[in-house]
């Protein structure tokens, strides 16, 4: 059967443009339409003989040959085809569709010399045309003859004498054969010939396996050309080095615009569906390079998403960058203008920033809402705080009524020691928020700041503002360091939220300590809850009897704590577990 590729192609040789239209517009009668029908039904033998029929009155029947050649393939009867097609050609010489049939049977037969024969028919009426040994070539692969196929290649590569000639087909029969040198060779001047053949080379060069890898590479290398480094860039991205293989791509661009966008359109392609922070860097620098070659109005929007890639990879820097220029960029609509905006204002501020962050505040805020203006100075006075200049965040929030504001200005006070102060802020902001997280975070800082019951305390801020550096291991140091010095309910207010904090960091060892210190009956508002996360330590290293015992006696000693109900939980749970299992 003829592969659906070559169809057409053989149709129009054999019948002519003109009667390819007749016949698509003007169903087949008579014997044919019989033919046709038979075949249709899966006879093939009344089929065969009706085709057959035609031809012993008309050899070179166009409708005729092209029956025979689908059915007696099926009925295993290649060799009387080739024959046919043979007595077409006698008739008809000069028939490429006839020679291309012939061709076709003859390779997939395996008579390599009649084979031959055929395409230097072939080849003298189309001088300089690659399709004879393109057809050959095809063929012969169907049935492994890849000897075959080396002869057809390599033969029309010299009669041609054009330095691509059946460049692709020579690179994909070289890597079947194991020669990967061989293989880029061709790819490179298959690419640089024509373009459109990038897609296969990396495709297939792309499937390598990863020890076969460094001889591409050294190939490519050695060949130094601009398309060579191009194919590298796209098969540094297939093999898993994205922004090794985005700069040199980018490094290797062609200089007009039609001829570098696609490739780099190319490129993201090969990053669709990944997040991983190589990939996010490759993606944000050709998504730069892209809006560097688009009209400035779509150049602003890939910009945006360059920085958004950017700042997912963790490049904070680079994000900045492009949303700078985003944001200074008169053609920018006020939206776009606005988000890239407050894009970079978060990127400051996570740099570390708050000087810079305030002074692009005061730039956008006529743009903003006062929902906006007043969610972005609470943003930047925690920034200041963590810079270690509480005063100058809070100056940023005196006017700010809302709860949110006076949630911030109380965690400032707190920052700087004021827990008198703290306190009655974190009281007017409530314990409700639209946000659960938020509410639940302030009702226990308010809890801890009335458990050590003073009204200064400058190490136990100095603590808290560690923790919103992130600076979790200090803070586990400086409230374990506290602790000592205060009553009771307050050291084992600040004891429970260090051992919590060292459990977060993976320190078992001082979190278990810390958290038994945290559980006296001198705190008995605090023992509950320390009690059940030490039981929870317990549990997560596989000591069960010693986590049961606590939560058993957590029920028990504290009938009315809100950690009851976790703790009835846990404990049922562990009930039903067998031991062992996870």
């Amino acid at each position: 059967m003829i592969p659906a590729r070559r169809w057409m192609f053989t149709l129009v040789c054999l019948l002519g443009p003109t009667a390819v239209a007749a016949q698509i517009s003007r169903p087949p009668v008579g014997t044919v339409a019989r033919a046709m029908a038979a075949e249709r039904r899966g006879d093939y033998v009344e089929a065969a003989r009706d085709y057959e029929a035609l031809l012993a009155e008309r050899p070179a029947d166009g409708q005729a040959i092209l029956g025979v050649s689908r059915v007696l393939p099926v009925m295993d009867r290649r060799a009387d085809l080739a024959q046919y097609l043979m007595r077409a050609l006698a008739v008809d010489s000069t028939n490429i569709g006839f020679l291309s049939l012939a061709v076709r049977t003859h390779a997939l037969l395996e008579d390599r010399a009649a084979a031959r024969a055929l395409v230097d028919r072939w080849a003298l009426l189309s001088p300089g045309d690659e399709e004879p040994y393109r057809e050959w070539a095809l063929s012969a692969l169907e049935v492994r003859d890849r000897g075959a196929a080396r002869v057809a290649l390599e033969l029309g590569r010299r009669r041609i004498d054009h330095p691509a000639a059946l460049a692709a087909e020579l690179a994909q029969l070289r890597q079947n054969e194991g020669d990967l040198v061989g293989a880029t060779q061709e790819w490179l001047r298959a690419t640089a010939h024509i373009p459109g053949f990038r897609a296969s080379a990396v495709l297939l060069l792309g499937d390598v396996a990863p020890e076969g890898r460094s001889e591409v590479r050294k190939a490519l290398a050695a060949d130094g050309s601009a398309e060579a480094q191009r194919l590298e860039g796209m098969l540094l991205a297939r093999w898993g080095e994205p922004e090794a293989g985005a700069r040199r791509l980018l490094g290797a661009l062609p200089d007009a615009q039609g001829a570098a966008t696609p490739l780099l359109r190319a490129f993201l392609e090969e990053l669709r569906g990944r997040a991983d922070r190589d990939a996010l860097r490759a993606r944000g620098l050709v998504l730069e390079a892209l809006a560097d070659r688009e009209a400035p109005e779509l150049a602003i929007r890939t910009r945006m998403e360059a920085a958004r890639a950017h700042a997912d990879a963790g490049d904070e820097s680079a994000a900045r960058r492009v949303l700078g220029q985003v944001a200074s960029d008169p053609l920018a609509a006020g939206d776009i203008a606005t988000s890239a905006s407050t894009t970079l204002l978060g990127v400051l501020i996570a740099e570390g920033r708050p000087a810079e962050a305030e002074s692009l505040y005061v730039a956008m805020r006529t743009r903003l809402s006062l929902d906006d203006q007043e969610h972005e100075q609470r943003r930047i006075a925690l920034a200041w705080a963590r810079s270690g200049n509480v005063a100058r965040g809070e100056a940023l929030l005196e006017t700010d009524s809302t709860v949110a504001g006076f949630d911030t200005r109380g965690r400032l006070r707190a920052f700087a020691g004021d827990l008198k102060t703290a306190t009655t802020f974190l009281r007017i902001a409530g314990p409700w928020d639209e946000r659960r997280e938020v509410a639940a975070s302030r009702v226990r800082l308010l809890a801890l700041l009335q458990a050590v019951l003073v009204d200064s305390l400058p190490p136990l801020g100095a603590a808290l503002l560690s923790i919103e550096r992130g600076d979790t291991a200090r803070a586990v140091r400086e409230l374990d360091a506290l602790a000592p010095s205060l009553e009771a309910p307050g050291a084992a207010a600040v004891q429970l939220l260090a051992g919590e904090l060292a459990a977060s960091t993976g320190d078992r060892a001082t979190a278990e300590r810390l958290l038994a210190a945290a559980d006296v009956p001198e705190a008995p508002a605090v023992a509950p809850a320390a009690r059940l996360a030490l039981a929870t330590l317990h549990l997560a290293a596989g000591r069960r009897l010693e986590a049961e015992a606590l939560l058993e006696s957590l029920i028990l000693d504290f009938p009315d704590s809100a950690a009851v109900p976790d703790a009835r939980r846990a404990r049922d749970l562990l009930r039903r577990t067998p031991a062992g299992a996870t």
